[in-house]
Formats: C-alpha cells, sequence, structure tokens
C-alpha cells in the first residue's frame, strides 16, 4: 500500500495484511525529500511503486493535481485507488490570489473519521478476507478521533469567537 501523504497513514486501518500490502506501509518519498506536497510530481519511480501496490490512498480534494494522469496509468485490477477526501471538501481558501476549494479535510476529526471509512471500503476491496480485522481497527481509530474532537471542543470552547 502506498498513501501520498504521512497523514493518511495514520487514517488507515493498521494491521495490513500481506494480501492487501505490496510493500510496508510508507508514504510516498516526496515528504522525506522535503518537496512541498503540494508542488510534488511523482518521479518515474514513484509511479513504478503505485503501479506495484495493492492500494494507492490519494487525499483527494484536489490536492494531488498529479493524480489523474497517473490514475489513467494504473490496472484497477491490481490496485485499488482511494480519494478518501472525495466530497468532503467544501471550504473555500485564498490561494496565490486564487479562491481554490481546501483541501485539508484531515484538520477536522470529524472529517478525517469519513476518510478513515473511504480508506476502510478500500482495504476491504483490496482484502476481503481480512475484513473483520480492517473495521475493528478502523472503529479504534475512530474512537479516537472522537476523543479528539470532543477535547478539542472542550478546550476551545471558552475561546472568543
Amino acid at each position: 500500500m502506498k498513501t501520498t501523504h504521512r497523514w493518511l497513514e495514520e487514517l488507515c486501518p493498521h494491521g495490513l495484511s500481506p494480501a492487501a500490502a505490496a510493500a510496508v506501509l510508507q508514504s510516498l518519498g516526496h515528504e522525506v525529500a522535503g518537496v512541498e506536497p503540494h508542488e510534488y510530481e511523482p518521479a518515474l519511480q514513484d509511479i513504478i511503486r503505485m503501479e506495484q501496490s495493492r492500494i494507492l490512498i490519494l487525499n483527494g480534494g484536489d490536492f494531488e493535481p498529479w493524480a489523474s494522469d497517473v490514475r489513467r496509468s494504473l490496472d484497477p485490477e491490481k490496485t485499488v485507488i482511494v480519494d478518501a477526501a472525495s466530497g468532503l471538501a467544501s471550504r473555500n481558501l485564498e490561494e496565490n490570489g486564487e479562491t481554490v476549494i481546501d483541501p485539508h479535510i484531515w484538520l477536522s476529526p470529524k472529517l478525517a473519521e469519513k476518510m478513515a471509512d473511504a480508506i476502510l471500503r478500500g482495504f476491504i476491496a483490496a482484502d476481503p478476507h481480512s475484513r473483520t480485522e480492517y473495521e475493528a481497527n478502523t472503529a479504534a481509530l475512530k474512537s479516537r478521533l472522537a476523543d479528539l474532537d470532543r477535547e478539542y471542543r472542550e478546550g476551545t470552547a471558552h475561546c472568543a469567537q
């Protein structure tokens, strides 16, 4: 399995079975190299790693502008592609003088729960035999996200609007 960003790793149902993972859970190397995620373009070796992966998890929401090109080169019979934030981006932000939809969905614990559900569906599609394990791991993750959301709301309840 490959994710395009480290934060997506945190939303995965850990405990990958060998059938679901073509390689150890890791994000593509561009973050290690220090390239800004918005400016990243996959190198040939990254595309090869995606093609060899059983699951490719994208943030979606136009966060990876290169994804549509790569998607066309992947065999959907070999690689399940998950757009984790599909349909969740709804806020606008100003970026480089343009108004764009904010793709930073994972910053909201409630929306991160929905991303985790999308990722879970991808894992189950790639490896249905491990469904029970993936569902249990995702339920535990969603419980932690709900706790985080509650703590955040309680901690900011007295802040000025």
